[in-house]
């Protein structure tokens, strides 16, 4: 998982593909019973526990352990990362159909003229934290607030919010 991670900080890709040979493995372990490669489904259910919490509800649980947005890529990547399937041993469908819902908006957006960084952006965050944390510890609200006054100088127009899930309250 740290190396993965690692990978992802270092060449700012996708922590979600960053993440696949881990997810192979946790798999992997947990249709085995046995120690087998010493992966057993125990041990990777609380490795991958350990690695999705925070301290406290909002910290990081070491140095070496830190996910943030994409802010290269304006966000973009970290949306389409999840319409593209990155996880498909995720069978929920409620999950697949949520996942879908960003891929199947980017793309006529961009059809009708939008450009990521120009009038484009997502502004994601770690859903792990709670919302009270994140100003606090990623400035997320000044940084959304930021964004907003930066679209709207950039276009000259007004600028138009989609959000869902924990975005949208």
């Amino acid at each position: 998982v740290l190396e993965c991670l690692k990978k992802a900080a270092k060449e700012g890709g996708d922590a979600l593909k960053a993440m696949a040979p881990v997810k192979e493995k946790i798999k992997a372990a947990c249709n085995r019973s046995n120690e087998e490669d010493g992966l057993s489904n125990d041990t990777a259910q609380s490795a991958w526990a350990r690695h999705m919490s925070l301290v406290d509800g909002w910290k990081d649980p070491g140095a070496e352990i830190c996910v943030r947005p994409d802010k290269e890529g304006y966000g973009i990547s970290a949306v389409t990362a999840l319409s593209e399937a990155s996880w498909p041993a995720v069978e929920v469908p409620v999950i697949k159909q949520a996942a879908t819902l960003m891929g199947a908006l980017l793309e006529p957006l961009q059809a009708f003229g939008y450009e990521p960084g120009k009038n484009l952006r997502a502004m994601t965050y770690d859903w792990r934290c709670a919302i009270s944390k994140l100003e606090e510890r990623d400035q997320y609200f000044s940084r959304l607030k930021k964004e907003i006054v930066d679209l709207h100088r950039t276009s000259g127009r007004e600028v138009v919010l989609m959000a869902h899930s924990m975005g949208d309250r």
